[in-house]
């Protein structure tokens, strides 16, 4: 009797110490689904939120930092653009060549700027010279009258080109005098055929009647500039450069006192980049800083035309020592648009 007492007791304490062990099992292991549950659903704590923005901020910046090694430094640069350049000024000698050709009997023009010659006399007026004499008038108007290379707004009226017959017709009574002008923003061809002194000691000129002239002149002004030689185009840092260019940058690191560029070759009527046969020479009247050169992607290869000189510079030479600060880069780019093409 005593025995089956002992048995029974110990039988029920061990049930409700197993029965107490089940229930803190299942309650643990409910308590570690709802910690779970509970971390995936509570919002990011400040520490995180930074880092997560850290992060996110670090990738833009790597971005953005691989974007512009892959643009270069010079990609930036802003070519000036020009109303007139040196291109539209060959296309515009070519034209004038063929279109006095087809005249009975043919008008042969002598081009007076930008480009001067031995013979650039109208009767008695030398131009551009004469515009000093501040005595042209437009329409029976007096008006303000000058050159202006690039065909920048100084004047009433900005001359970018002076054509005339008479220094090769010799009449009296059939030459023409052209001036190709910038006027209020517009293109505009002016002829004067007047052959001797007026009551007001004014020369009179109107915009000329010839349809094909004013047209072409305006397709020109309008237009994008086009290269006139077959050269590459070679890049360096994200920066483009033609011929033009290579050459005024050639002629730079040849020079290194010619500063700047624009005076010595843009406004020089005297200076001239020329190409023969795939090698480019420009200089002015002083052959001892002329130089021939031809280049690739690679680099320019030099030649001093006087002395017969030789080097070779690769092209990250080349825009270190010459295209580096923004005066550089403008005065480059300037005198590109402006030397004398041929």
């Amino acid at each position: 009797m005593n025995k089956r007492l002992i048995l029974g007791v110990v039988t029920v304490t061990s049930a409700v110490v197993l029965s107490a062990y089940g229930s803190q099992g299942s309650s643990s292991s409910h308590s570690i689904s709802s910690d779970a549950t509970s971390k995936a659903n509570t919002p990011a704590s400040p520490k995180e939120k930074s880092d997560v923005s850290s992060t996110t901020s670090s990738q833009t910046s790597t971005h953005k930092a691989t974007s512009q090694q892959v643009k270069g430094k010079l990609a930036s640069v802003q070519v000036p653009k020009l109303i007139w350049d040196n291109q539209k000024q060959v296309a515009l000698n070519a034209f004038i060549n063929s279109w006095g050709s087809r005249f009975s009997p043919a008008q042969e023009y002598d081009n007076f700027y930008p480009y001067t010659t031995a013979t650039n006399d109208y009767m008695g007026y030398n131009f551009p010279d004469d515009f000093s004499k501040n005595n042209i008038a437009v329409n029976d108007q007096h008006v303000n009258i000058n050159v202006s290379q690039t065909g920048a707004n100084k004047y009433d009226y900005n001359v970018v080109a002076i054509y005339s017959d008479y220094p090769n017709s010799h009449s009296t009574i059939d030459a023409h005098l052209y001036f190709m002008a910038i006027h209020n923003g517009q293109p505009v061809v002016l002829i004067t055929q007047q052959n001797q002194g007026t009551p007001d000691n004014m020369l009179h000129f109107k915009p000329t009647a010839n349809q094909e002239l004013a047209g072409k002149f305006a397709q020109l002004v309008k237009s994008t500039s086009q290269p006139i030689h077959n050269a590459p185009v070679v890049s360096y840092e994200g920066a483009k450069f033609d011929y033009r260019q290579i050459g005024v940058m050639a002629y730079k690191y040849a020079n290194p006192d010619a500063t700047p560029l624009v005076d010595y070759l843009g406004t020089n009527p005297l200076a001239a980049l020329t190409s023969d046969d795939g090698m480019f020479q420009i200089g002015t009247r002083d052959t001892s800083k002329t130089i021939m050169y031809h280049y690739d992607q690679n680099g320019v290869h030099l030649t001093w035309n006087e002395s017969g000189k030789k080097v070779d510079v690769s092209l990250a030479d080349l825009v270190k020592a010459t295209y580096q600060t923004p005066t550089q880069q403008n005065d480059v780019n300037m005198a590109a648009q402006m030397v004398p093409l041929s």
